[in-house]
């Protein structure tokens, strides 16, 4: 819950947000209805809850069994007090219905599209108007000021993303030798390196770009519990960065979102 002793900053941009910001009207995957199929297609941090979440890191009830491309049925909708959807699904083969965060389920007609282009990069004004104020907006819950958004960080964020698509296999944060591969770049762009931070993820894409982005920072924040020990989440509401540069890509039937952070 947001605390009442906020600043008044603070809550204007809560509020701003909130008039902004319609789960049901931006996100493509807000509002499945019950006995929708849905395929289940979680980052590789990924939890399943067998009952519903009371805060934003409880994984008291957590489990990881289910499998990626697990079919399922929607049996219920709720939003959370983080205002992030969760849905409780009967997939195939388990006895319980779980609660899955809406970023993880997938519709099939989604999986299989195959009228997308081999390319699409969303401009910096939906990675601006969408990314960087829903950051901030999850920030101000926290009682962290607003992050700055950083054209030369954005820069790298793009190039991580065509990193990503061009050998997918090889999209993590380092070289076989070791080094920071977003520090390589920075190195070729002759730019001063200050960058503190970086949360890079793929998955199969939504057909709206706004709902893949939305996607990618509530699993990183809210669904990262696995393997990176909410490292994502920390990345997101660290008190010692200050700018940040954000880039989301569809490549055929994969959406790639990195963010760098200084």
């Amino acid at each position: 819950m947001i605390n009442k002793n906020i600043t008044e900053p603070q809550r204007k941009r809560i509020n701003n947000y909130n008039q902004i910001y319609n789960l049901n009207a931006n996100l493509s995957n807000g509002n499945y209805q019950n006995g929708t199929t849905v395929i289940y297609d979680p980052s590789n941090t990924s939890v399943q809850h067998k009952h519903f979440p009371t805060n934003e890191t409880d994984t008291k009830n957590s489990i990881h069994r289910i499998n990626p491309g697990a079919v399922g049925k929607i049996i219920h909708r709720k939003v959370s007090n983080w205002r992030v959807i969760y849905y409780r699904v009967k997939f195939s083969g388990y006895k319980q219905a779980l609660w899955i965060i809406a970023g993880s389920l997938k519709l099939p007609s989604e999986l299989s599209a195959n009228n997308r282009p081999d390319i699409l990069i969303a401009n910096d004004s939906i990675n601006k108007s969408t990314g960087l104020q829903y950051i901030n907006y999850i920030r101000s819950r926290h009682h962290l000021r607003p992050l700055k958004w950083n054209v030369h960080l954005a820069t790298l964020a793009k190039l991580r993303n065509q990193q990503g698509y061009t050998d997918q296999k090889h999209f993590n944060h380092f070289t076989e030798n070791g080094k920071w591969k977003v520090d390589l770049l920075c190195k070729q762009l002759h730019y001063n390196n200050h960058v503190l931070g970086e949360n890079i993820a793929f998955a199969y894409a939504m057909n709206d770009t706004k709902t893949n982005l939305i996607n990618a920072i509530n699993l990183f924040t809210y669904d990262d519990s696995v393997g990176e020990h909410w490292g994502h989440r920390y990345n997101i509401l660290r008190s010692d960065i200050t700018q940040i540069g954000i880039a989301e890509c569809t490549h055929k039937s994969r959406a790639y979102t990195a963010m760098e952070m200084e």
